[in-house]
């Protein structure tokens, strides 16, 4: 019976969506369920490809599949409801994406201007050392290994020309001397830390480390985004950001405190990790375990379970999209592409599901945008504009 009344609720968020009426809060509960889809994807036949309107019909059968809807209703009694809905899917260098929001019937012309040069993100990053040396980091490799007296590549070969000597004698001087890691859009990069605990630098972050560190003072400075797997030691590694710090023992976590973003979010993959806003007491930290994630905005600290794989595809250079609108997805593509977005208009409402690889071009992924009939135009100096004039789309 609880079954039953399970799939007649879910039933009735799907016809909700699918007539745009539809509330936030259930929105978030379909968009939960739908994302629990990811690991079983939709099968679409071949002998479908050419007929938009019945991939969408497979699609849409396939969500109302998994809702416990009689398909026989959809086709007989249904389909003319679901006129402004579309379900596209577009498979871009071997990955299912799909679409789903209410779309026009006029024909859109969009102007993509070279945007096929624009190429993908890769091993960028820029070392500061103490003495103020700055050294533009091998993009052939995508690993540095810090000690206390030289960084080199995970091959062994010393990074860059740096004068060694001279950064070391800045150490003796001042005990507090720290270095930097920098990278910029469209960059990430791998580094081992002394106590060797492993970090993963995204896009358009900046990592900031003692001179000193060691087992004995495990503190970071972070802006941006990074992935962290910690070693077992006797002292809390930290990291330090704007809002908060976060103390670990052994553990992985993943933190995203970007500043043109009003939260900092912090994920945990594996043990425990516990948050500190910086503006609350430190009884008023809270302990995250597997799978949950800590969202700071304001001052207010919140813990959910989320979709971990999801918060961390980009270390394994994927987008995952799954249930983001357009302004996140464009978030993603701008720091990664380098790009500069703008809207004339309305912002198009509309959510996305699927993965992407990260190494496409910027053409490519573009396509993502044509496929939900999004208006742009691309024009000089990676601006984008996103185009929503009223007028279908």
């Amino acid at each position: 019976m609880a079954q039953e009344k399970d799939r007649q609720h879910l039933q009735d968020l799907a016809h909700k969506w699918l007539k745009g009426t539809i509330t936030p809060s259930e929105q978030q509960e379909f968009d939960h369920w739908f994302s629990q889809l990811e690991d079983d994807p939709i099968y679409i036949p071949s002998n479908l490809a050419n007929s938009s309107k019945a991939m969408r019909r497979a699609i849409l059968i396939r969500v109302y599949k998994e809702a416990g809807i009689r398909q026989k209703s959809l086709i007989n009694s249904k389909m003319g409801k679901f006129a402004a809905v579309a379900a596209m899917l577009l498979l871009i260098g071997g990955f299912a994406f799909y679409f789903f929001g209410k779309q026009k019937h006029s024909t859109i012309k969009r102007t993509v201007v070279q945007a096929n040069k624009i190429l993908p993100g890769g091993n960028k990053a820029v070392l500061v050392l103490a003495d103020g040396q700055a050294i533009h980091l091998d993009s052939s490799k995508n690993t540095i290994v810090i000690n206390n007296e030289s960084v080199r590549y995970d091959d062994g070969s010393l990074v860059g020309k740096a004068k060694w000597k001279d950064h070391l004698n800045k150490m003796d001087l001042n005990p507090r001397s720290c270095s930097t890691i920098f990278t910029p859009k469209g960059g990430q990069y791998h580094i081992i830390l002394p106590d060797s605990s492993a970090v993963w630098l995204n896009a358009s972050s900046k990592l900031t480390y003692s001179n000193y560190f060691s087992v004995d003072n495990r503190e970071l400075i972070l802006e941006g985004e990074a992935y962290f797997e910690v070693k077992h030691g006797k002292k809390p590694f930290i990291v330090k950001t704007n809002a908060q710090e976060v103390y670990v023992l052994s553990t992985d976590f993943n933190i995203s405190a970007y500043e043109d973003e009003e939260e900092t979010r912090t994920t945990l993959v594996h043990g425990k990790v516990k948050v500190h806003p910086k503006n609350k007491p430190i009884e008023e930290s809270d302990l995250l375990l597997p799978d949950q994630q800590a969202v700071l905005s304001h001052g207010n600290l919140i813990t959910k379970s989320i979709n971990v794989k999801q918060e961390i595809s980009w270390k394994s250079g994927i987008f995952d999209f799954t249930g983001m609108g357009l302004p996140q997805v464009l978030h993603n593509l701008k720091r990664w592409y380098d790009l500069k977005i703008t809207y004339q208009g309305s912002i198009p409402q509309m959510r996305f599901w699927g993965h992407i690889s990260m190494q496409n071009n910027l053409d490519q992924v573009l396509k993502i945008l044509e496929s939900a009939q999004v208006k742009f135009r691309m024009g000089p100096d990676r601006q984008l504009m996103i185009i929503n004039d009223g007028k279908g789309g």
